[in-house]
């Protein structure tokens, strides 16, 4: 008895509309998508926000950053381990740095305030903002305007 080797595996494509499109990544960017939604959502509302429920956001978007990695890469368990343990430890961050990649790559993707204003609450860019109103302020110390 021989074992044949596996063949190698193809994505499973989906169509609507006409078009032809991988299942997986439809997927993953529709999950992404509502996740994104429904932590703006719960950062923008009024009054006190359920901690839990911003951490099952930013948790759920975690977990697919993670599963997107893992299949794009194919890497070795121990560096699949290492790269959901950072995407885990980067939590909202992954939102910021999506949005700002986005801005990057489609000029007119800037234009939601509320997404601003809530990725301005994540520590990623804080951190930014306070970098350049110090930058500011020197230079305008110095006699200098921006």
């Amino acid at each position: 008895m021989t074992a044949s080797p596996l063949a190698p595996s193809q994505p499973v494509l989906w169509t609507a509309l006409g078009y032809p499109f991988e299942a997986a990544s439809m997927l993953a960017a529709l999950a992404a998508c509502v996740v994104v939604r429904v932590w703006i959502y719960l950062k923008a509302r009024p009054g006190p926000v359920p901690a839990k429920a911003l951490d099952v956001a930013v948790t759920l978007i975690a977990l697919l950053f993670s599963a997107a990695w893992v299949a794009l890469q194919r890497p070795a368990p121990f560096f699949a381990l290492l790269s959901g343990c950072g995407f885990g430890a980067l939590g909202s961050g992954v939102i910021a740095l999506s949005l700002n990649w986005l801005q990057r790559v489609v000029p007119a993707a800037g234009g939601d305030e509320r997404l601003r204003r809530a990725v301005a609450a994540t520590p990623f860019d804080r951190s930014k903002a306070r970098r350049r109103r110090a930058r500011r302020t020197h230079l305008i110390h110095r006699g200098r305007k921006n």
